[in-house]
């Protein structure tokens, strides 16, 4: 009877151990949570290894002027799967506080990236998938086709800048290349005002850019 039990007992606690292996919240503390998840291109959804990515532990007070004093806790890179993982403490001196996942990226992506979360209450795991913002570059060829005067009239915005005055082109001769940096795996629009003989018309079109690269696109008035 008593072997009995003793192997009963081996096996709920060797099943427990098994079960609890399986368990990630197992590997985390009283006053631990985890952030993990993947780096990733926006568009593409590839894996992007080696950004270099900060833990940071923020806390916001009126007596800050209603700002908050951020302080990195952590860092780590992603790695060749585009994975990272952070275990970080929420109780205690971080109590009530929040934390920021942020990158530090290349030239090839925009800075805009950053993850925050109110301080969780019991064990938790959060999964969190990063996408990064590839840039791209488009040229505009704009020419003149079918002039009429010296005041022949141009206007081209895009998706770049939607209020610049700088690419207003006035001539007969008008003939040029305009390369604008915009957002990668995306569709770029681009608008053009034309005045000729003090008629006035509107166009408008896409061109889809692929990440780090230079899509072409063409204006013939």
């Amino acid at each position: 009877m008593k072997k009995s039990f003793y192997f009963l007992a081996i096996v709920l606690i060797v099943s427990f151990l098994g079960g609890c292996k399986k368990d990630p919240l197992c590997e985390l503390a009283d006053n631990q949570a985890r952030l993990q998840g993947f780096v990733l291109e926006k568009g593409t959804k590839k894996p992007v290894e080696g950004v270099m990515l900060y833990l940071t532990n923020c806390v916001c007070s009126t007596q800050l002027g209603g700002g908050c004093s951020c302080t990195v806790i952590d860092s780590t890179k992603s790695d060749k799967d585009g994975h990272y993982a952070f275990t970080y403490i929420y109780k205690g001196a971080f109590a009530g506080s929040s934390f920021e996942l942020r990158a530090k990226v290349n030239d090839k992506y925009y800075k805009r990236n950053k993850f925050e979360t109110i301080g969780p209450t019991e064990h938790i795991i959060w999964d969190y998938n990063l996408e990064l913002i590839p840039k791209a570059w488009v040229k505009v060829h704009i020419k003149n086709v079918n002039p009429f005067d010296q005041f022949d009239f141009v206007w081209v915005s895009g998706d770049w800048d939607r209020v610049s005055s700088d690419n207003q082109y006035y001539g007969e001769k008008t003939d040029l290349i305009i390369k604008k940096e915009v957002v990668g795996n995306d569709s770029c629009n681009i608008s053009w005002d034309i005045t000729k003989n003090k008629i006035n018309y509107f166009k408008k079109g896409k061109v889809y850019c692929n990440a780090h690269d230079t899509s072409t696109f063409e204006i013939l008035y």
